[in-house]
């Protein structure tokens, strides 16, 4: 007997996809927002997915690896196009070899050729590929949900996954069908019973503090915002309340993982620690505060160049 398919209708397909994620059960999605998936994390959290943002790509990751690990739920990333993707690297060549299930949806360049120029360029498939990535594109808007499907099940064999959504993809209207949109959540499953650490994660653990004692020196330079954005936001002028964070000092959290650290506000202060910075002896941070009401020249010079075109 045949059974008509429920009745559908157009929508954006970043909103299927959050949709989708949400009626597969999945609560909880970390990530560092981007302008190519701004809409697809603001779907999720407007459903009521909960999305923990990041400061750094790898660090979303790691917050995703941790997830899974804990909970037994695949843990899942959101990662923006381009450099964010190049920031990224890090953190899924450990999930991956590590076994780590996490799924990774990252942002992609529009499949639609254009003749305006690209200054998020990069050939993410291709450094993927030769990294050893399993890698799945949504190429148009009709399969999309497929390649959640493929790439989900792919997360489920050791070693991460990844989904490529490129941008004009994502705003491509496909039909979802509407008894979805108000369905509960699937539940939880049960949490599995605590296994030991996997031998690969044990593995990449020891190698990296077995390369601890080399000389590494970290510098914050840390004006307790987002400098750029700041700078860019005080020279138009518009509001900078959300560019700023409360000041914090990275020494004592350097120290708590081995690192050797110091906060310093004054050129004296620095110049005291250069016999230590002459022969490192291990990693070292240095949390160096500086001025943020003091911008880098280039911005005026781009604020300058904008202006002249006008």
């Amino acid at each position: 007997m045949h059974h008509p398919d429920p009745p559908s209708r157009l929508r954006p397909a970043y909103e299927a996809l959050a949709l989708e994620l949400q009626r597969r059960g999945h609560t909880d999605v970390f990530g560092l927002m981007s302008d190519d998936t701004a809409l697809f994390v603001a779907t999720l959290d407007a459903i009521g997915v909960r999305f923990h943002a990041a400061r750094h790509e790898n660090t979303a990751i790691a917050m995703a690896e941790g997830y899974a690990a804990a909970s037994g739920r695949l843990g899942i990333a959101v990662i923006g196009r381009g450099p964010a993707t190049a920031n990224a690297l890090h953190g899924a060549m450990y999930a991956h070899r590590a076994g780590s299930r996490v799924l990774l949806i990252f942002g992609a360049t529009p499949m639609a050729p254009s003749n305006a120029p690209d200054s998020k360029a990069f050939n993410t498939l291709g450094v993927f590929e030769a990294a050893g990535l399993r890698t799945l594109v949504a190429g148009h808007a009709a399969g999309v949900l497929d390649s959640l499907d493929s790439a989900i099940r792919a997360s489920e064999q050791p070693g991460c996954a990844c989904l490529l959504l490129p941008a004009d993809v994502q705003t491509a209207l496909l039909p979802y069908p509407m008894d979805l949109d108000h369905q509960k959540p699937a539940g939880a499953p049960a949490t599995p019973a605590r296994q030991p650490a996997r031998r690969a994660a044990l593995d990449a653990a020891a190698a990296i503090l077995n390369r601890a004692r080399r000389p590494l020196i970290v510098v914050v330079l840390n004006d307790c915002a987002y400098g750029a954005e700041l700078h860019y936001l005080r020279l138009r002028p518009m509001p900078v309340a959300r560019s700023l964070f409360a000041d914090f000092d990275f020494a004592p959290l350097a120290q708590s993982t081995g690192f050797q650290a110091w906060t310093v506000r004054s050129v004296l202060e620095l110049r005291d620690l250069a016999p230590l910075l002459a022969q490192p002896d291990g990693p070292i941070l240095i949390d160096s505060k500086i001025n943020a009401d003091v911008a880098a020249g280039y911005h005026t010079e781009v604020l300058a160049h904008t202006q002249s075109r006008r």
